[in-house]
């Protein structure tokens, strides 16, 4: 159980973000657009036709790279993006801990109070809200606080969700992060607990979950449990608002 990738919440707040930085500088996206236009121009008088065709290619590739490169570096776009391969990567983690029988299954991007759970885990032992993280430098103590504390936030909101009408199953939710990206290596091999919250290393997130491959929860009960999820999920996926921005300050270059 995987869907709502494609619609996750991270990629919402992406492609709102690169709408709103299109917006603020129009002008500038437009001026690069004439500037490179004139190399391709000039091509189709001066050039033979494999160069015209290989000019204009060229073109058409460096464009979208730039305004793209210009967006990530001069908004949060950055952290957004890696925040959605990370996501990514932890969902192929789950498909792993599933075929391996160490979970019964999961459902992605619950969304809830104009936020998400990335993921809700069900397993044999235990019930998980995870929050992944991707940190391209080190993972300091403070940061690691962070993370946990989102992750209590996302158990917090799963426990209601599984209270609510049409699931019908109170149950503990247990917090867990998972780090992804260059600060995963601070993450004590084998899992650390940080303020009472498990965190793993996202390539052992898998192995880590093997521990949980037993328990009280049935198969049959988990995967109907696992459908009334899923369908929670398709309902609140893309009808709750984002979040505000004052993004025409914010998007702008400088």
């Amino acid at each position: 159980m995987n869907r709502g990738g494609r619609h996750s919440y991270t990629r919402r707040l992406l492609r709102a973000s690169l709408r709103s930085f299109l917006r603020a500088n129009a002008l500038g996206v437009i001026g690069i657009a004439g500037i490179l236009a004139i190399s391709p121009v000039s091509a189709l008088f001066l050039s033979p036709p494999f160069i015209q065709g290989l000019t204009v290619g060229i073109m058409a590739i460096l464009f979208p790279a730039i305004v793209f490169f210009a967006f990530v570096i001069h908004t949060g776009g950055l952290h957004q993006l890696v925040g959605a391969f990370g996501e990514d990567n932890t969902n192929d983690e789950l498909k792993k801990a599933t075929k391996r029988g160490h979970i019964w299954g999961h459902v992605r991007n619950v969304e809830l109070d104009r936020s998400d759970i990335d993921h809700i885990v069900v397993a044999p032992g235990r019930i998980f809200a995870i929050e992944t993280k991707w940190h391209v430098r080190n993972a300091d103590a403070r940061t690691l606080a962070s993370d946990a504390l989102q992750a209590q936030r996302s158990a917090r909101k799963a426990q209601s969700i599984l209270r609510s009408k049409g699931i019908d199953y109170p149950h503990d939710v247990v917090p867990l992060v998972v780090v992804w990206g260059g600060g995963h290596f601070d993450v004590a091999e084998g899992g650390a607990v940080v303020d009472g919250v498990q965190v793993v290393r996202g390539t052992e997130l898998a192995a880590w979950l093997s521990g949980w491959g037993t328990g009280t929860l049935a198969e049959d009960n988990a995967t109907a449990l696992i459908g009334r999820l899923e369908a929670f999920a398709r309902q609140h996926r893309l009808a709750q608002p984002l979040l505000a921005r004052n993004s025409t300050r914010a998007d702008r270059v400088a």
